[in-house]
């Protein structure tokens, strides 16, 4: 996301909590921000969640969040309970393909959830580029979700928002992750607002369009079912409230009939059924009929797709820094705070230091004093030579630690001390030289 497209009543750059930097965020929509952010404390980069139901709550002038009115402060407080209650139900799944929440906390007025970073590429974004896929790399995409799915609805919870947006391709190894679960969204949604603004059309199902629907597994799978349609036809499904009659929806078995197996396409149109009662039950039900024949491993096109994106944002990085200046400001200052004040994002600056071998810091935690800096932890051999040789030798630590003005400085006024010094030495040897043989 661009410094353009940054919502106006979203939290400044740079804004501290606890041990959490914010560096810039990566979504938002009607119930709440997400804000990519730097763990001080652990050295890494996590996302940041914030409650921000922008229809009945607003940011005022010391960051806090509030009620836009009173008769706005039961719903606000009510949802506020929902979200938490979310966040503590995600903190219990410890799954590859379901997105780790780490903590959560109350401050200004609101609360916060605290989750892994998975850096990556949306299925959304992928499809954009790539537009349909094959069978094969369907399904390495679907079955690794189907397994988080199918942990998550065994403990009796649902997703309720699965699109391509909330499923991100991992930039490390290609695995699929779902994320932004929207449980307490349609609950806040379905009190406060119009249905109809929490859900997403062609992947929500007819039950989620009232608050009194029968949801459940069903509804996830729904929704996945339309991810496949998507991915197959390239084209979203129909919104389910134009499928109640005379539904418009050609099935994907007759639209794809040449680009996959007949039993894997007619599983997609089952939990595509308009009535819920119609669709798999569970994921258990709905994978028997998809068929087991995955090889269980990202599709090799989307590696290199991914790759060709990746050496695309460095080569084409607007502004581009001198690579002298990044490694200087790496190292003195870190991954996020460099990014921050070279004007890029902690990711494009990231790309730039793998690509040309740029080092970090050795540094692993930094507190700051009433006096000024200490360092709590520091590699030893380079500091400690540059140590050594900064007091032996003034100007040539700074200069190996690459402060060239500063090592040229030290060099001069070291050069001037010593040109007194051997002065101070010649006159005293001439004077004890002169005594010696005076008669």
């Amino acid at each position: 996301m661009t410094d353009a497209q940054q919502p106006l009543n979203a939290l400044p750059q740079g804004h501290r909590f606890q041990e959490y930097e914010l560096v810039r965020v990566l979504g938002f929509g009607g119930f709440g921000m997400t804000y990519l952010s730097f763990d001080h404390n652990l050295d890494k980069a996590v996302a940041i969640k914030e409650y921000l139901p922008s229809g009945i709550a607003t940011r005022t002038g010391d960051n806090s969040v509030a009620p836009q009115a009173s008769q706005f402060q039961g719903d606000f407080a009510w949802g506020l309970e929902r979200f938490l209650d979310e966040a503590r139900a995600l903190a219990r799944f410890d799954h590859r393909h379901i997105i780790k929440v780490h903590r959560f906390f109350e401050a200004h007025g609101t609360a916060y959830i605290v989750m892994e970073y998975a850096e990556g590429e949306t299925l959304s974004a992928f499809l954009e580029r790539k537009w349909t896929l094959k069978e094969a790399e369907l399904k390495a995409i679907l079955y690794p979700v189907l397994d988080g799915l199918e942990v998550v609805h065994g403990a009796d919870f649902l997703h309720r928002d699965i699109k391509p947006g909330n499923i991100i391709i991992r930039d490390e190894d290609n695995s699929p992750v779902l994320l932004d679960f929207g449980s307490a969204r349609q609950a806040i949604g379905a009190r406060s607002s119009s249905v109809t603004s929490i859900i997403t059309p062609g992947y929500a199902p007819i039950e989620q369009y009232s608050s009194r629907g029968d949801q459940g597994p069903w509804t996830d799978i729904y929704a996945l079912g339309g991810v496949c349609y998507r991915a197959l036809t390239g084209e979203v499904p129909d919104d389910a409230t134009d499928r109640m009659r005379n539904d418009p929806l050609v099935p994907v078995a007759q639209r794809c009939i040449d680009q996959a197996r007949g039993e894997f396409l007619s599983a997609i149109d089952w939990a595509l059924a308009v009535d819920e009662g119609d669709r798999p039950q569970s994921v258990a039900e709905w994978r028997a009929k998809l068929g087991n024949d995955l090889t269980r491993h990202a599709p090799v096109s989307v590696s290199q797709q991914r790759r060709h994106q990746d050496e695309k944002t460095v080569d084409e990085l607007p502004n581009h820094p001198p690579l002298e200046n990044v490694q200087k400001m790496l190292l003195s200052a870190g991954l996020a705070d460099a990014a921050r004040q070279l004007g890029v994002s902690a990711r494009e600056l990231d790309l730039i230091r793998k690509k040309y071998g740029l080092q970090l810091p050795k540094l692993v935690a930094q507190k700051k004093t009433e006096g000024g800096n200490i360092m709590a932890g520091q590699g030893s051999g380079g500091n400690v030579l540059a140590a050594l040789c900064s007091f032996f030798i003034p100007g040539l630590g700074q200069l190996l630690q690459g402060r060239l003005l500063i090592a040229l400085f030290q060099f001069f006024l070291a050069a001037i001390l010593w040109l007194v010094w051997m002065g101070w030495i010649i006159h005293l040897w001439s004077v004890l030289n002169a005594a010696r043989w005076r008669p």
